[in-house]
């Protein structure tokens, strides 16, 4: 299923075919450094994550996992999804990775920037959340040029797929604060 599209992207439904893409980020140390997964290793691997934990999320009550392909070619380069979902509080938590030859250019602004807007008018969301690891300066560039309000940092609150602990920063946009925006 699509879930939005950009000049540049497609926002849609992960699948198994897209493994062989995943794999190739998922299996980068840079490209992983500040993600909560362990790296993948195999193939296998990438098929195991797909088939038990973003296949599956509709059966949970969860908002599909959506990954990021490029219009130009049909590659998926990464993955910006909502990760955490409230459908009692109508929240939801943003996740993303990208490919590292993708890296600086714009891409992960410009698929956020259509997943709020998906969240907010399609899926009816009151609140959007986003964070990242404090080391992680490229992720916090994004958040912040996309406008998001800066909440706190949690300390020791998110483990990587080392097993280490780190602080997050953590921020939020509300659904009147995107309207407001989208109105000027």
């Amino acid at each position: 299923m699509q879930y939005g599209e950009t000049e540049r992207l497609i926002l849609r439904t992960i699948t198994r075919d897209d493994a062989s893409d995943v794999y190739e980020y998922a299996s980068d140390d840079e490209t992983i450094e500040h993600l909560t997964f362990q790296k993948h290793t195999s193939i296998a691997m990438t098929y195991d994550a797909l088939d038990n934990f973003f296949l599956n999320r509709k059966e949970k009550g969860l908002l599909e996992a959506t990954c990021i392909e490029l219009k130009e070619n049909h590659e998926v380069i990464g993955m910006c999804e909502f990760a955490g979902y409230d459908a009692n509080n109508q929240t939801a938590e943003i996740g993303y990775v990208l490919k590292k030859k993708y890296w600086g250019q714009g891409y992960m602004v410009e698929a956020v920037r259509e997943l709020i807007r998906v969240g907010f008018e399609q899926f009816g969301l009151r609140r959007i959340d986003i964070g990242h690891f404090v080391e992680n300066k490229r992720s916090q560039r994004v958040i912040e040029k996309i406008g998001f309000h800066y909440d706190g940092c949690l300390r020791q609150q998110v483990k990587d797929g080392k097993g280490n602990y780190h602080d997050e920063k953590v921020y939020s946009i509300l659904k009147s604060e995107y309207e407001s925006r989208e109105n000027k």
